[in-house]
């Protein structure tokens, strides 16, 4: 990795700042290659997350940490990725706080640390440090949840979406999946989760990808509009079938246009494959302007009778997308029998 290099290169407003993030990235590239090691599980060693989807029992993922770090006073403009470098006290405290709320399972800050994206801010090649960092984050306060209270938590490596200015070859799209999976493994993830997909060919790259670099398993959700489609026009119950054929081990929704939508979503998705494990992340509505900020109109106690219609479907895994607080996982918790 050269991360350095490219921060160095950087010209103006951008060079500036960069500069300023060189130590951090320094101190971040050194522990991601320390911890670079054989990420080849042997043949006879279980992973205990899929041991887990072998049962019956309902698990509390986390909420939203993007609409967190903007409710906390980041800027939009910036570089949310970035916050792990910049704020890891902030997204440490976003951890903690979703894990004392009932989460037995937290993703990673890195929903857009993979290279294209990173790749816009100039730091392409830092996709190894701050994906080493977003997970070493989660793992802390999962660790810190642990020594406390004995409470296990497992630590899956977020991805999103590749968005770019132009149609990228799906070879590119594959490598720049596999680099962050790679990184994201190498970090110590429990398992993968890439969300907010919007075609199989988006899911078909990333699962390819993933499985050049990593024995981890892959959990993937679909975002649906008010249509009931994605943005690419892809039904819920296409989208399941794809996910199938691709071996995900858990599949559903996330995001989305509101919490209705989302349970018609996941109700055709089961219908597709009743044998695949469902996930649930949905918002908490669509955000609605208020003076400088957004508001997310779901209460905590709405959120937890979603929570409530979904478990009564058999949803397997169930938290929070953008607007979702440590509140509305609290009421998900409170309402649950038991999660």
């Amino acid at each position: 990795m050269d991360a350095l290099r490219m921060a160095k290169g950087e010209k103006g407003e951008g060079a500036q700042r960069n500069s300023a993030l060189l130590p951090r990235l320094a101190q971040c590239v050194a522990l991601a290659n320390r911890h670079k090691a054989s990420i080849v599980l042997a043949e006879d060693e279980v992973n205990h997350f899929e041991a887990w989807l072998a049962t019956d029992e309902t698990l509390l993922l986390d909420g939203a940490m993007g609409t967190a770090l903007l409710d906390a006073g980041l800027s939009a403009g910036e570089p949310l990725a970035l916050a792990v470098l910049d704020h890891p006290d902030l997204v440490r405290r976003i951890h903690r706080a979703h894990i004392a709320a009932g989460a037995r399972l937290i993703l990673s800050h890195s929903f857009a640390a993979n290279p294209v994206q990173l790749g816009r801010f100039a730091l392409a090649d830092a996709v190894d440090a701050v994906n080493h960092a977003a997970v070493t984050l989660a793992r802390g306060a999962a660790q810190g949840a642990a020594r406390a209270k004995g409470t296990a938590v497992w630590v899956a490596g977020g991805l999103g979406p590749i968005v770019a200015d132009a149609p990228i070859d799906p070879d590119d799209l594959c490598r720049a999946f596999a680099e962050q999976a790679e990184a994201l493994t190498a970090a110590g993830a429990d398992l993968l989760w890439i969300e907010t997909l919007g075609s199989l060919a988006e899911l078909r790259a990333a699962v390819a990808g993933v499985r050049q670099v990593s024995p981890l398993p892959l959990v993937a959700t679909f975002s649906f509009d008010h249509e009931g489609r994605t943005r690419n026009g892809l039904t819920p119950s296409a989208a399941m079938r794809g996910a199938v054929d691709c071996g995900v081990v858990a599949a559903g929704a996330n995001c989305g246009h509101s919490l209705e939508m989302t349970e018609q979503a996941l109700r055709q998705m089961q219908r597709a494959a009743p044998q695949m494990p469902l996930v649930s992340k949905a918002n908490a509505g669509l955000p609605q302007r208020c003076g400088e900020r957004w508001h997310y109109p779901v209460s905590p106690d709405e959120f937890a009778a979603h929570g409530q219609r979904l478990r009564a479907m058999g949803v397997r895994l169930i938290g929070g997308c953008c607007g979702t607080t440590a509140a509305h996982l609290r009421a998900l918790h409170r309402e649950s029998d038991p999660m």
